[in-house]
C-alpha cells in the first residue's frame, strides 16, 4: 500500500515570532512510496497551491482551484496571500507587506519597493471574499 501512497503534510502557520511573514512561513512536505525523487523547492507559494500542484502531478485539470497555482511549475510568478485577524499580507519573490485593516496601516514590509503589494493584497482579499460570498 505504501508504494502507491502520497502523504502531504502542510502546516497552517509557524511558531509565533516578531514577524507576521515568518509566522506564516510553513513547510509543505510530500512523502510516501509514490514519490520517486527528492528535492527542496524554495519558491514562494501558499496553501491554496496544494491542490493545483497535486493535480498537475497527476495530469488532472486544476482550473476549479482559482486561487492556487502549480508550485512546481517553472512558469508564473511566485507569490502568496495570507489573512489573519483583521489583517492581510502579500509576499512575492522580492517584496512583501503586512497590512492592519483595523489600524489602516502597514505593520511590516520587506524589499526595495513593497508599496505596490498593498494594493495587490487588497485586490486578492476582495476576490477571495467575493468568491466566498458567491459573487
Amino acid at each position: 500500500m505504501w508504494d502507491n501512497t502520497i502523504l502531504i503534510i502542510l502546516g497552517d502557520h509557524g511558531p509565533p515570532s516578531q514577524s507576521k511573514v515568518a509566522d506564516v512561513t510553513i513547510p509543505m512536505i510530500w512523502t510516501g512510496g509514490a514519490i520517486d525523487t527528492t528535492f527542496n523547492q524554495t519558491k514562494t507559494t501558499s496553501q491554496t497551491d496544494l491542490m493545483p500542484t497535486l493535480l498537475a502531478q497527476l495530469g488532472l485539470d486544476a482550473r476549479a482551484f482559482t486561487f492556487g497555482k502549480n508550485a512546481l511549475s517553472a512558469q508564473g510568478p511566485e507569490w502568496a496571500f495570507f489573512a489573519f485577524n483583521n489583517g492581510i499580507g502579500y509576499v512575492n519573490k522580492d517584496n512583501g507587506v503586512v497590512f492592519d485593516n483595523a489600524g489602516k496601516r502597514v505593520i511590516e514590509q520587506r524589499g526595495e519597493n513593497p508599496g505596490p503589494t498593498v494594493e495587490v493584497a487588497r485586490r486578492v482579499q476582495q476576490a477571495v471574499v467575493g468568491d466566498y460570498l458567491g459573487r
